[in-house]
């Protein structure tokens, strides 16, 4: 009987401690953590991405004019044509500028597989929102920055050719 008593005392303990760890935490500081307590950073974060495109506060960089050809399995050839532009908040402008001025190529590149890559039905969506949350990450990641918020097309075509 000894045993079974020591066995529940040491159960108990145990699950003692693993409640107060959990609500009060290891002792480590979680800067992500930190992040989501501090009101100002949880405010600048709000901000920040509820104002993707602010006349005042954002600019566009152009990022170039594009020509994609692809064969599509089971429907021929077809040909994407369009110039992209890139919306940064002005403060960044200079930033994305001059990761464009040293990347500008591995961009592109990444901007045209990510085209290719893309269905016919995504490419053909009115607003082509599929194809610019795909654009966004690939063209920051190539140019090894977080400063685009959002990507423009003007003279957009999809043809078959």
């Amino acid at each position: 009987m000894n045993a079974l008593r020591t066995i529940r005392a040491i159960a108990t303990l145990g699950i003692l401690g693993v409640l107060i760890v959990g609500i009060t935490g290891c002792g480590g500081d979680d800067p992500a953590e930190e992040a989501m307590t501090d009101p100002t950073a949880v405010l600048a974060n709000f901000e920040r991405q509820r104002r993707r495109h602010d006349p005042v506060a954002f600019t566009e960089v152009d990022l170039g004019e594009y020509f994609v050809t692809m064969l599509v399995p089971d429907h021929g050839m077809y040909s994407v044509r369009f110039h992209l532009y890139g919306v940064v908040d002005e403060r960044q402008q200079e930033e994305l500028e001059t990761a464009l001025t040293t990347r500008d190529r591995r961009m592109r590149d990444a901007v045209i597989s990510t085209v290719r890559k893309t269905s016919l039905e995504h490419l053909g969506e009115a607003k082509l929102s599929w194809l610019k949350s795909e654009l966004i990450p690939v063209i920051n990641g190539s140019l090894k920055t977080q400063s685009l918020r959002d990507v423009v097309f003007g003279d957009y075509a999809l043809e078959k050719t």
